[in-house]
């Protein structure tokens, strides 16, 4: 087995733990593991096996391989006698990690003990499953779930329902019974729509019937001769909408010159007289 403590200040140490260190990287390139590999053979989860290192870097023969640290086979005993002195520290018996009865385990006073289980799980199919396994159309099958709701064991799985296997008689039984009776209306808890009631003959009905019949106002009426509102003068619009336009051009013509001809026009206006 390999040394598991060796005094690093001194030289002659260093240099033989660097040619223990060559000759194990040689001789024993199989037996060095990572943590994964370590967890498994000792039984401790790597976060324990992590504490250890850190705890006990003296007692772990450990070696750099790249950005891993893998661990020597001696480590495996080296880790197992950490845990067992921890255990001892704590109190706690050291023996192998048994399943713990369940019948062993205490309960609350007060309550009763559990009856052993003897159900046996039931197993649940879709609607299509059950079609399969009935012969009824998938149709029949939501028609029956629909009208014997209260009587047809289900339950719901995310969005979908499923049945229990001895749903399958049950809407066997239904189907026949339909066949013989006729269908059964559909049980739900929803509220039936209420039938609209006509209205009872008041005195805002009675106000409204008492009104003259007033005629429907018509578009294609010719407008009188002395309406102001409605006549248009379509000529006067055309010579005023001609003369926006020039003055449009004329703006456009004259913002479009350059600063000379600018300046020209506003001489020729000052001296005709406009503003």
């Amino acid at each position: 087995m390999w040394p598991t403590r060796l005094d690093a200040s001194d030289s002659t140490t260093r240099v033989m733990m660097t040619i223990l260190e060559c000759l194990m990287t040689v001789a024993d390139d199989d037996k060095w593991y990572n943590l994964s590999e370590m967890s498994r053979l000792t039984g401790i989860n790597r976060a324990q096996l992590h504490k250890y290192v850190k705890s006990h870097p003296d007692r772990v023969l450990a070696r750099q391989f790249g950005a891993r640290t893998k661990f020597h086979e001696s480590a495996i005993e080296a880790f197992e006698q950490i845990r067992e002195e921890g255990l001892r520290r704590v109190g706690k018996p050291v023996t192998s990690r048994a399943k713990v009865d369940p019948s062993d385990v205490k309960r609350k006073p007060g309550r009763p003990a559990a009856a052993p289980s003897t159900l046996v799980s039931k197993q649940y199919h879709s609607l299509a499953e059950m079609a399969r396994i009935t012969g009824i159309n998938r149709v029949q099958l939501h028609k029956i779930s629909r009208a014997y709701a209260t009587r047809i064991p289900s339950r719901k799985v995310g969005g979908r329902t499923q049945y229990p296997s001895d749903a399958a008689d049950l809407f066997k039984q239904l189907r026949d019974q339909q066949r013989v009776s006729g269908p059964k209306p559909v049980e739900s808890n929803s509220r039936q729509p209420v039938s609209a009631k006509p209205p009872q003959a008041g005195r805002s009905t009675a106000k409204l019937s008492a009104l003259p019949a007033q005629a429907a106002p018509t578009f294609s009426q010719p407008v009188g001769e002395g309406s102001f509102d409605s006549r248009i003068d379509v000529e006067e619009s055309k010579a005023v909408a001609e003369e926006a336009m020039d003055a449009l051009t004329l703006a456009i013509r004259f913002l479009a010159a350059p600063n000379e001809v600018q300046s020209a026009i506003r001489l020729l206006l000052d001296r005709v007289g406009a503003p």
